[in-house]
């Protein structure tokens, strides 16, 4: 397999390349649709609890990566690239469910709701910590339109 890339950082860029298309699937408005975190990367027989042990080696991998990609001088701008391409999804999500009159630009909603699925992503890795999904949903809804969101609780 490595004979493919051109060493370890070429493969895994590959991956979160691969892994940036299928976010574009999983990445939902919550008002749209309830979802679970997409940076779980959970897959249907994995709904509760802690990944399985794969998926947690291979995320944990990229974790690893990560940190290394980010002090490394020639890696940190692909690196940058990559988290720019998924901030923009978070983005297109907090621009099509903005407020109306909403003052906090969509693309600080984008970053606090990728904080927050990536952030939920990451309790996951370390210790099978995971919100309610019906709390996540909730919390995404309300950094996208506090109205909005309470008026579903009313009414759910």
């Amino acid at each position: 397999m490595y004979s493919n890339f051109n060493g370890k950082p070429a493969l895994f860029l590959a991956i979160m390349d691969r892994n940036l298309e299928l976010a574009e699937v999983d990445l939902k408005d919550p008002f749209e649709t309830p979802t679970d975190p997409a940076s779980t990367g959970r897959g249907a027989g994995e709904r509760e609890g802690v990944p399985s042990g794969a998926t947690q080696g291979f995320a944990l991998a990229t974790l690893e990566f990560i940190a290394s990609a980010a002090r490394d001088e020639e890696l940190a701008p692909q690196l940058h690239e990559r988290l720019g391409a998924v901030l923009d999804h978070y983005n297109e999500i907090a621009q099509r469910a903005r407020a109306e009159g909403e003052t906090l630009p969509a693309a600080e909603v984008g970053r606090l709701l990728a904080a927050l699925d990536q952030g939920t992503g990451l309790l996951l890795l370390a210790g099978g910590f995971l919100p309610d999904r019906a709390a996540f949903n909730d919390g995404m809804r309300r950094l996208l339109d506090p109205v909005r969101a309470a008026a579903m609780r009313s009414d759910g």
